[in-house]
């Protein structure tokens, strides 16, 4: 039995090459994207160990057991617990209150576009470092997180602020932020980072 060839016209075959040349730019994009969020998280990582006091502990790429998830930086400092995920976005990013006089409805903006699924996205991190805390019998001990954009631009006049409980800020302002209170002794903030570490062990 004869196999039946398949012929492509000119065409197909330029279809074929128009839709291979997409295929080829959506993977760059994909890979351009990682590449930056890598880059994004180990200067984040360098920089909070540089900046923050000297006291801080920073636990990088940490998995949370059970799930799927990974936290970009766990930072123990002297106010608390920092939950810090890491975003590469670029382009202008902005709170902005779509709600009403009576009833305020703030929510994240990247390049005009509503992104409010980042931070919601942060919920489950904050739940396993909440769990751990209370595992460990220190429930007293602020969570706090935040939404850190290592190449965003940002308005004018506008100071940063939260969003569903979530900071979203730049390098610096995070750094600002963290090193505000002081409630934990140095002694205490090793101890939370150790069990901490190895209640979300590292990635990789």
């Amino acid at each position: 039995m004869k196999t039946r060839s398949i012929e492509t016209t000119d065409a197909g075959a330029s279809t074929q090459r128009e839709y291979e040349r997409r295929a080829a730019n959506h993977s760059q994009q994909i890979a351009d994207t990682r590449t930056k969020g890598a880059d994004g998280e180990h200067r984040l990582a360098h920089q909070l160990k540089r900046e923050l006091s000297d006291t801080s502990v920073v636990l990088n790429d940490r998995k949370a057991r059970s799930t799927e998830g990974t936290i970009d930086h766990i930072a123990v400092t002297s106010g608390g617990v920092w939950i810090v995920d890491v975003e590469s976005s670029t382009g202008m990013v902005e709170r902005r209150d779509v709600g009403s006089r009576f009833k305020p409805d703030v929510r994240l903006f990247i390049n005009g576009w509503e992104s409010s699924k980042a931070v919601r996205g942060m919920a489950w991190q904050h739940q396993a470092v909440t769990e751990a805390l209370v595992s460990l019998g220190r429930p007293e001990v602020p969570v706090y997180q935040a939404l850190c954009f290592t190449n965003a631009e940002w308005p004018r006049f506008k100071k940063p602020g939260q969003v569903g409980g979530v900071w979203i800020v730049g390098t610096h302002k995070l750094v600002e932020i963290a090193n505000e209170k002081t409630l934990l002794e140095e002694g205490d903030i090793a101890n939370l980072a150790m069990h901490l570490s190895m209640i979300f062990p590292k990635t990789s």
